[in-house]
């Protein structure tokens, strides 16, 4: 009998944790992080080349393509995504169920393809110019549906949560041009520490410029009932640890990101392969 118990204690521990697995990855299809994460990579890929034509105009372009695409691998970006989404979900000892029924509901997936539609459209400047002269408009006409944005906004701390990652794949890329050797024998951590900290009001200003458009591009289309349970939603205990746990996967790959950017960037420069 004891035996019998002890087998059985066994296999529910074993199985506990994949049934966990199986409801987070479940979690992550109806957020469709695959698609986002398709987006971050041609954002990346951007990003990149603009940065090339900075540090290193003479370099290939092709090839610093191909190291791009290196660096910005999306099966890579996506397991250290759920890596630490599914650890912050597990130690935040929040339930999965309500949010997947959230975001498997009609308004869920509106809200999704919403926002990715919308992340991938402000990659053309003309349209992002357009997105915030579309704010401008709305803050001049006294539309409620800036209040409701920027509740949105404040209840899930999307600026400070930006403003925080931004700050970590900054450290993240100068760690990767110091280990390239790129930065100096004399650099230090702590003179790192400091150029990060003196980037974080344009990384804010930047932030905040670029939130507002991207919420009333993405959320245009929604029906004001609809936008109001987003962010009842987004307020509860379920969409409070879920907002947590979407940031901690998305710094997760920011931060690794940025310091491969910075390793190649870094060794770029120095002459070497990556």
């Amino acid at each position: 009998m004891l035996r019998t118990i002890l087998t059985a204690i066994a296999l529910w521990a074993f199985c506990a944790p994949i049934a966990a697995r199986a409801q987070e990855a479940e979690l992550e299809r109806a957020l469709r992080i695959r698609e986002i994460i398709d987006v971050m990579v041609e954002e990346g890929v951007t990003d990149g080349q603009i940065l090339r034509a900075d540090m290193f105009p003479d370099a290939s372009a092709g090839r610093w393509t191909r190291i791009l695409k290196q660096v910005y691998d999306d099966d890579r970006m996506h397991g250290i995504f759920s890596e630490a989404f599914q650890a912050d979900l597990s130690a935040s000892g929040g339930a999965t169920a309500g949010m997947t029924e959230f975001f498997t509901s009609d308004i869920g997936q509106k809200v999704i393809q919403a926002e990715i539609a919308a992340r991938r459209a402000l990659m053309d400047d003309a349209a992002e110019d357009q997105a915030r002269l579309a704010v401008e408009k709305a803050r001049d006409a006294g539309d409620p549906r800036l209040d409701m944005l920027r509740d949105y906004a404040e209840t899930n701390a999307l600026v400070e949560m930006n403003v925080a990652g931004g700050l970590n794949a900054s450290l993240a890329f100068f760690r990767g041009m110091r280990d390239a050797g790129a930065l100096g024998d004399s650099i230090t951590e702590q003179d790192m520490l400091r150029d990060v900290w003196a980037q974080e009001g344009v990384i804010r200003s930047e932030t905040e410029a670029w939130l507002y458009p991207y919420l009333l591009m993405a959320y245009q289309d929604l029906k004001a009932d609809d936008l109001a349970r987003y962010i009842e939603f987004s307020a509860s205990r379920d969409g409070q640890i879920l907002n947590n746990a979407l940031f901690a996967g998305f710094d997760a790959v920011f931060v690794e990101v940025s310091y491969r950017l910075g390793l190649a960037a870094g060794r770029q420069l120095q002459g070497l392969d990556i």
